[in-house]
């Protein structure tokens, strides 16, 4: 795996890393890339007060976010252009 620290210095590393930091939407979301490597990748954040619902609990729009943004950072570690689909079976119960 690779952090930020360890991909300076591995111009391919370091770029992947940077290209995949800087997406817009993530870091709107204030979601940080922690570690990548081929198939993986972990990422974190500090929830704001502003994605909490009226329950004062955080969205789930906000936790599908993070989850959404840390596949879409997996699929695209291997160096080439992925656009991800998940066909997981999310879904709402009411």
């Amino acid at each position: 795996m690779v952090d930020k620290k360890e991909a300076q210095g591995n111009p391919r590393d370091e770029q992947l890393f940077e290209i995949i930091s800087n997406d817009p939407f993530a870091k709107f979301m204030g979601f940080a890339l922690e570690e990548l490597s081929p198939g993986y990748a972990r990422l974190s954040t500090v929830f704001k007060k502003e994605l909490l619902n009226f329950h004062g609990v955080i969205h789930g729009g906000a936790i599908f976010s993070l989850a959404d943004a840390a596949f879409a950072a997996s699929s695209n570690s291997h160096g080439k252009a992925s656009l991800a689909v998940n066909k997981s079976g999310c879904e709402y119960e009411y």
